[in-house]
């Protein structure tokens, strides 16, 4: 896939974004996730399933730039470098290349000025790296540059709007995973609040699809599904049938929030009404697990990024700022589980993928 953007350098971490290193079960990992295992600097590297195909991707993209960053010695992030290109574009196609890629480490970081880290200091709220990863001074340019990390500590003051924040992932988040695994149901949460107010609790979870409420508001005795619309994120309130209202006052179950499998047989059956009227509102019903599949929501943020750039004739860093930045008590702070929550993503980046390789898919559990 071909997308004419303007001219953009992309940096990717490399430690929880592309690779995870140390693991004595990561052979046995990479053979049930899909993905390969990588030695260089006599350490093994899992590679994050997809993370090959989206390298492969972007390499075809006219006027984009790849680069890669690590906090760690130059020489193990060149060898770490040469390695996983080598085996994503193949030896030959990285000799082509190689001269245009910018592989930056710890020496590559520099503090910021006095005023400038105090201003980033006043008006941004996150832990801060004493040196910063300069990408346009680096590069000597004044064009798009955007760093995919998952934390914004290396951020320069006045740079913040080229993040783009990646689900942490590690080794870990893939051990459960297996063949026939792919995106969840989502849970219930049954519960009966005395006012509205009780509601603000619960929202978060909502809003980020990790389970649909439904509620007895005791103060007007009326009943809601709570849940969110796959299509904007935003959460929706439906109110219950008499009949759904007199299912909910017979079932006998402590708030708390249930997986489908654990409801009695009355519960099944309310659920089953409930998801059958709420469909038509485009409510989520189901979760994907958000770090075992962070490559393909990387994958569709940075394309959706590139081909909005270009229709747009705007910056392609800078598109996300607003959802991964919430402004509270005079500064932004990163707010980003909506931003992750966009399961478009997933599902776009994972189509871009397997254009690469079709035998990928969603893998994980919440």
């Amino acid at each position: 896939m071909i997308v004419d953007s303007r001219s953009t350098t992309i940096c990717f971490a490399v430690q929880h974004v592309l690779a995870a290193r140390y693991d004595h079960e990561i052979f046995e990992l990479a053979r049930h996730s899909n993905a390969s295992v990588l030695t260089a600097n006599k350490i093994h590297h899992y590679l994050f399933p997809g993370a090959i195909e989206l390298l492969q991707l972007l390499f075809e993209v006219p006027n984009v730039q790849v680069a890669f960053f690590d906090d760690e010695d130059k020489e193990k992030v060149e060898e770490f470098v040469q390695m996983l290109l080598s085996y994503a574009l193949g030896p030959n196609k990285y000799e082509e290349v190689k001269k245009s890629i910018a592989i930056w480490s710890r020496k590559d970081l520099a503090a910021d000025d006095f005023e400038a880290y105090r201003q980033q200091k006043r008006y941004f709220e996150f832990t801060q790296n004493v040196l910063k990863l300069d990408m346009r001074r680096l590069l000597n340019v004044s064009s798009d540059c955007m760093l995919v990390d998952s934390k914004p500590a290396y951020l320069p003051a006045g740079k913040e709007a080229t993040f783009l924040a990646s689900p942490q992932a590690s080794t870990g988040d893939y051990m459960d995973c297996s063949d026939d695994i792919g995106p969840q149901p989502i849970d219930f949460h049954f519960a009966r609040f005395r006012s509205f107010n009780e509601y603000k609790d619960h929202h978060k979870n909502v809003a980020t699809g990790n389970y649909i409420l439904l509620v007895h508001l005791l103060e007007k005795d009326t009943y809601y599904a709570c849940f969110t619309q796959d299509n904007c994120l935003d959460v929706a309130f439906c109110p219950f049938t008499e009949y759904e209202a007199e299912l909910f006052k017979a079932i006998q179950l402590e708030e708390r929030t249930y997986q489908r499998e654990e409801l009695n047989s009355l519960a099944h059956h309310l659920v089953a009404m409930i998801l059958t009227r709420i469909t038509t509102h485009h409510a989520r019903i189901e979760r994907i697990s958000r770090k075992a599949n962070h490559i393909y929501f990387l994958a569709g943020a940075i394309f959706e990024a590139l081909e909005r750039s270009r229709k747009e004739q705007r910056s392609a860093t800078g598109i996300y700022f607003s959802m991964q930045f919430q402004k509270k008590n005079g500064k932004f702070q990163p707010s980003v589980d909506t931003f992750h929550a966009q399961d478009r993503l997933y599902y776009r980046g994972l189509e871009l993928l397997r254009t690469k390789n079709p035998t990928l898919r969603f893998l994980g559990k919440e």
